[in-house]
């Protein structure tokens, strides 16, 4: 059995986003960035419900690169769920993907590399200690380019003889 270094724990860690501050970043509530699906996984809930954990990273700002994790979860709950499915709306899974009954890893799959705005939020943890995350997320409407004006036709005026 390989054992690891307690640096080589660290770095590992670290290349899952997460600090020595115990849980890693955090963004400012109301704070609103462009972010992207960095990693995610899926696991079921202690009730049986897929769940899904995103990593999320900033694309721009001050805070650009920092990431912070996020979960998508179901439950028996259906105002829950319809937050969970805008998530997953928001993240590119939209109803024409959900409607095929994709697997839970085709899910965490799709949802890799997805752009997104978020604005963070937190709400009470009823069973005491740290908020939980309640970001929310929205489409990312990327702007059309833009393109200088077409120079204008020659007429033929401007052709010397």
């Amino acid at each position: 059995m390989t054992t690891m270094g307690l640096k080589d724990l660290y770095a590992a860690a670290e290349k899952e986003g997460i600090s020595s501050e115990g849980g890693g970043w955090k963004p400012t509530s109301g704070q609103v960035f462009l972010a992207e699906v960095a990693r995610s996984n899926n696991k079921k809930t202690k009730n049986g419900f897929d769940a899904f954990g995103v990593q999320i990273t900033v694309m721009d700002g001050e805070d650009r690169g920092k990431s912070f994790w996020d979960n998508i979860s179901f439950s028996a709950n259906a105002f829950g769920n319809g937050k969970a499915f805008g998530v997953l709306e928001a993240l590119g899974c939209d109803k024409t993907f959900i409607d095929a009954d994709p697997s839970a890893d085709a899910i965490a799959a799709k949802l890799v590399g997805a752009q997104a705005t978020v604005t963070a939020g937190y709400r009470d943890n009823k069973g005491g200690g740290d908020p939980w995350n309640d970001h929310t997320y929205a489409p990312f409407a990327k702007e059309p380019e833009k393109f200088a004006a077409p120079a204008p036709a020659a007429t033929g005026a401007e052709i010397d003889l």
